[in-house]
Parts: C-alpha cells; structure tokens; sequence
C-alpha cells in the first residue's frame, strides 16, 4: 500500500463548541449537531436501520473517521434496533488522526445523553496515530470497529472489503479536492457489494459524477440544517468482485450459517487464536489434537513475550510485525488485567547494542510511530522501569503495549468459549476431498468429520497432511528450544520489573520466579533438559540484567519445544494452493493467477514469535473464512500467504 505520511489533526473549537480544521479550515460537522447529522444524512441516506435487519453481518465504509460521532450515532441506532444484524462493521479511513485530548473534548458534548457510555467506550479504545489498520470490538463482539490510518485511495485500494453501505464524509471537495477525486471513487467501485447503498451531504458536481463512476445511481435529497440537498445512491451496476473483496483466483470459500462446524486441525497458540476469532464471528469450531489437553506443544510453555518491532525502513517484517503487536494487546491486556490468565501487561524493554537513545527517537519519528507503541530510553530510565539500576549503559526501546502471559491458560481459555468445541485423543491422519466436502479421517482410517473448511494449525504436522509437492518449496525448518526457569530463592536478586529482552530474554513470573532464554538448534530430536543450554540461557539472562553470580544448576526447571518456521520468518496463514497447481506448467508470476483449493486453510509456522503472532492470524483466517473485512492490507495478506512460495519459484523460472 503506497505509504503516504500521517500528520495528526489540528483542531480549534468555535464559541459554539463545533470543533474545526485549521489544515483545511473547515468544520467537522454542521453546527446543528453531528448527531442528528449523522441520523439525517448518513443513517437515513442509507435506508438505515431497515437495510441491516435481519442480516448476519452489516458492513459500513467511512471516508473520514474525524472524530467517531458517525460511527457512535450508527452503534446507538444498531443498538436500539431490536431486529438488527447479528454483527456491524464500521470501517473508516482517516489520514489525520485527532489526539486523544481533542477527542475528549470534542465529545464530552455526549455527557448526561443516551450517547455517554457508548462515547466513554470510544474514548478508551481511541486509536493511537499509528501507520496501521486499528480494531476494536464493543457489545460483546458484536460491534467491531476498525479505522484504517491512510490516505482514502491507497486505503480503499489495497484493503480488502466489501461495504453495504458508504458514508461519504470529509472536508468540503473545494478545500480537500484529492479526497474527492475519480481515482478515490474509481478505488470505491472495488469495496461495495451487491445492493450497497451511499450517502453524502456533498452535492458537488465531482461527487455525483464520482458516484455514477463508481457504478451507483445518484439522486439529490432535501438536505439537513443548512443544506438544501444532499446525495442518496444506490448501486445500480451488476458483476461485484468476490464477497471478500480479494483479485486472487478461485477465492475462498466461504463459510455460511447453518453449515457444519469448521473443523480447526491443532489446539495450540495458533489453532486456538483461529476457533477463537471464528467463534466472534459466529462460526462454530471443532478443534481436533492428538494429545489428550491443548497446548501441550510449544504453547505449553509457563510464559512468553507479546511486543513489537522497530526496523528503519519498515518494511514488511515491521509492518506485519506491528500489526501483530497492537492486536496481541488487544487481545491480552484485559484478560491480563481482569485476571483471567496469568501475565503482565505493563510494557517490555528491548536493549540494543550499538545504538544511541537520539538515534532511536530521530528514527520514531521519522517513521511516524506513536509514544504509545515506542519509545527510546536512555539507561537511566531503562534500570528505572526494571527496577534494577544496574543494567549497563545501553539505549533501549520501551514497547508500553508488550508484556507477557501464560499461553497454555490463554489456549485453555479461548477453547472453552461458546462455539468452540475441543477434543483430544484425536490425531488425524488424512484429510480428502469429496466433492464440496472435506472428510477428515483418524489413525485408524476412521471418519472423524466432514466439513466444507478445514483449517490446519498443527505446527510441522501440516506437512503430512498436503501433498508432497504442495510443501516442498516451504522453506521450513523445526528448531528445539530450551527455557531455564530460576526459583525466586536461588536468583541472584529480584528479577526486572517487566520483561526485557535482546539476545535472549528474561522475565519475572507471578510467583517471583525467574523464566530466560531460549536456545535455538535444528534438527535436534532430545527431549531432556541439557545443562549446557541452561548455561547459555543463564549467560545471556546475567548480561542483560547486569548479573554476575550464577544460581545452583540442581535447582533449575526449564523446557523444551519445538519451534516451526519459514526462512522468512513469517507464519503461512490463508487458502493452501490447489493440489493440482504446478509450477512447472502453470506459469503464473501473481499470487491472483494460483488458485486454491476451497475451503482448505493453514495457520502454520509461527516460530518463535508465536504469542504475538496468534491473534493476528486468528483474525486473517475468519476473514478468509467469513469474508469480513481484512485486518491487513492486500501487501502483507499476501507475504503471509501460503501460495507464496510457488510464487516466488515461477517468478524466478519466468522467462
């Protein structure tokens, strides 16, 4: 996606209390109030609350997010709908993020109206003025909320969705002309479905010509306030892309309400992430594993780190890396907080060699990161935060969203809620298609499920359930991990405040114990604890916590594991290739022109990043799986994607 840069919004409040634009000099609502704006012109311009009654999930596109008043009068109006659908989406594009203190005020106007809480909500989750696709979710899951920080065309281009109603809301054309142009609205004709209806209280010409370009039929309708007419429309053209939105071939087949459940292959980090998102969706689950209790692989571990990454160029690693982390946060801290697992979600430090505080910070800024997902700190400030002033003289990057948790008890929780079925004892042996339906078969040969979705997650497993030839170009290794964990007693002193990592790891667990490591090998099979790997573990825990004395090796605990992963370092999450795709013959130099074989997923390869990782891939698979709307931009949905490396070989076999 063309990356162009955010510059947050600067905002001035009239007598009146209306909030205004001193980039573009102009308010962000009539002075007769956003709410009934929002009922006037964009609820009821788009035949709402009618249009989504009775529907499973209805999808509204924002052109201009501004300060959320549309997206709190259409929650309220859902809300109070007693026939409404069973999910809204509200995805809205903003380039100028408004500050949180500006937010407060701008909506404090809601206080002592049935608009208070909902507001209050908002103001909690208020997106940070972050390069990225922002989620929330409100009412049980059933509100979702996603604001996507870019520029309007790139946004509508490169992010996959299908809207059934179009909020067109911004500045006026004649100040902010580009939001307004024929590229943005040639880029609209590709996120509507079928029936999607769009409303505007802007009756320039260039809009209704925009419009009628974007296949809709455009009428003008008495306006609100001041306005003497506003534009209604309706899509009038026929041949809408794919429900999802996505220009791959043979896109995925998706799941619809009264099917068999999702079968989900694995019941770790990843598996239980992907049960976990579809069961927001309200798509049932059943999780199938060869051991008896989940997350007895990898994801058995008694803890690990969520955080995010900082790289100069931000490039796809960063990106996708960012992305996991604020969704890993999401995920995590209030079941942190509310006690529901065991962790700590009060920011991780990352120590790095080399490199100076003002560096880091020139380097934030230049890539328009927020404080609130990174922040250079000096030494001083970094023994502060952990609690251990002896920490050497090291700059370091604070992540205020990282933390850690247990990720057995969160794979446990997610597997009991409702929709999500578990049981163990079941490996699986094969899996085979029978016309529109996957039968999924056992040890024994026997017939465990039939399904039109199945969804493999377990771990270097996968492989033995594709074709040979399908994997043979993943680049994937199996690494073994050791942790050490240190009794609090035989510590040489307390262990840091909040976890720190760089070059390994170390940690305080809840009960004062401390966790480090991990070791890394391949193709190593031992199972049993070696003394020489808790050693490294202990070195590399010593060095970043300014440490000399050593504990008694008879006293350690620790764990081995077995990581999965590509070369690349990225998971494989979406539709696995046809079985019959060859890159010898097919020719193919884009990831569109690979089909898939329907309704056969993976979620796979999370290495050593897995705890970060899982929600972000639980979430890209519901919406493979669904067709909600993508929680990535098309670029980083397919530098995940399975079919990715037969890509990479025909192009490289391409004349």
């Amino acid at each position: 996606m063309k990356r162009v840069p955010l510059s947050p919004a600067q905002l001035a409040f009239d007598a009146g209390g209306t909030p205004r634009s001193l980039v573009y000099r102009d308010v962000y609502h009539a002075r007769a109030g956003a709410w009934a704006q929002a009922q006037s012109v964009f609820l009821a311009g788009n035949g709402l609350p009618q249009r989504w009654r009775r529907r499973d999930r209805f999808v509204i596109l924002e052109t201009g997010f501004g300060l959320g008043q549309n997206f709190l009068a259409t929650w309220h109006a859902w809300a109070e709908d007693p026939e409404a659908s069973r999910q809204l989406w509200f995805v809205s594009i903003e380039r100028h993020p408004v500050p949180l203190h500006d937010a407060r005020r701008a909506l404090a106007i809601y206080h002592g109206t049935a608009l208070q809480d909902k507001a209050r909500a908002l103001l909690t989750a208020w997106p940070a003025a972050s390069p990225d696709g922002f989620r929330a979710r409100f009412d049980e899951d059933r509100v979702v909320l996603q604001v996507l920080h870019a520029d309007v065309g790139a946004a509508l281009r490169d992010w996959p969705l299908q809207a059934d109603a179009v909020y067109l809301d911004g500045f006026s054309p004649r100040l902010n002309p580009e939001m307004w142009s024929p590229s943005v609205f040639k880029a609209l004709a590709r996120r509507v479905a079928p029936g999607c209806t769009a409303a505007t209280w802007s009756t320039a010409s260039a809009v209704s010509a925009g419009l009628v370009q974007a296949g809709f039929e455009v009428k003008r309708q008495p306006g609100f306030a001041h306005k003497r007419w506003q534009l209604n429309a309706h899509l009038k053209r026929t041949g809408q892309p794919g429900r999802s939105g996505h220009r791959h071939a043979q896109p995925a087949q998706h799941w619809e309400p009264g099917s068999p459940p999702v079968v989900v292959v694995g019941a770790g980090l990843a598996g239980a992430a992907c049960a976990l998102s579809l069961a927001a969706a309200g798509v049932p689950t059943l999780v199938l594993d060869r051991t008896a209790e989940p997350a007895q692989g990898a994801s058995g571990n008694p803890a690990g780190l969520f955080h995010g990454v900082l790289h100069p160029e931000d490039g796809i690693h960063a990106r996708l890396g960012r992305a996991a982390a604020w969704m890993a946060q999401r995920w995590y801290t209030p079941l942190i907080e509310q006690g529901k697992v065991p962790g700590q979600a009060a920011g991780l430090i990352r120590l790095i060699e080399g490199t100076q505080g003002d560096v880091l910070q020139v380097m934030i800024d230049k890539l328009g990161l927020p404080p609130e997902y990174a922040q250079p700190c000096s030494s001083s400030q970094v023994g502060t935060l952990l609690a251990m002033p002896q920490v050497d003289q090291r700059a370091a990057v604070y992540y205020p969203g990282g933390g850690w948790i247990d990720p057995g008890a969160w794979v446990r929780l997610a597997l009991q809620q409702a929709g999500v079925q578990f049981q163990g004892n079941t490996p699986v042996q094969a899996i085979q298609r029978h016309g529109s339906e996957w039968r999924v078969h056992g040890a024994q040969g026997q017939l465990l499920a039939r399904t039109q979705q199945v969804v493999l997650c377990s771990a270097a497993d996968v492989v033995t359930l594709l074709p040979p030839h399908l994997c043979a170009l993943w680049p994937v290794v199996v690494q073994r991990g050791q942790i050490t964990q240190v009794p609090a007693s035989h510590a040489p002193g307390p262990g840091p405040a909040r976890p720190v990592t760089g070059h390994g790891y170390a940690m305080t667990l809840g009960n004062g114990d401390l966790l480090c490591g991990a070791t890394n090998s391949e193709g190593d099979a031992q199972v049993d604890l070696r003394p020489e790997d808790h050693q490294h573990n202990l070195q590399r825990m010593n060095r970043l916590l300014g440490w000399s004395a050593a504990p008694d090796p008879t006293a350690l605990g620790g764990r081995v594991g077995w990581r999965f992963q590509t070369n690349d370092r990225l998971p494989i999450v979406g539709p696995v290739n046809a079985f019959d795709s060859d890159t010898n013959t097919h020719g193919g130099t884009r990831l569109r022109d690979w089909p898939v074989e329907p309704g056969l997923f993976a979620a796979t390869a999370l290495g050593s990043r897995g705890i970060t990782w899982a929600p972000l891939v639980g979430t890209v698979m519901s919406h493979w799986i669904t067709g909600e709307p993508s929680p990535l931009p098309m670029a980083l949905l397919e530098a995940i994607d399975p079919r990715r490396f037969t890509l990479r070989r025909a192009r490289q076999n391409a004349p």
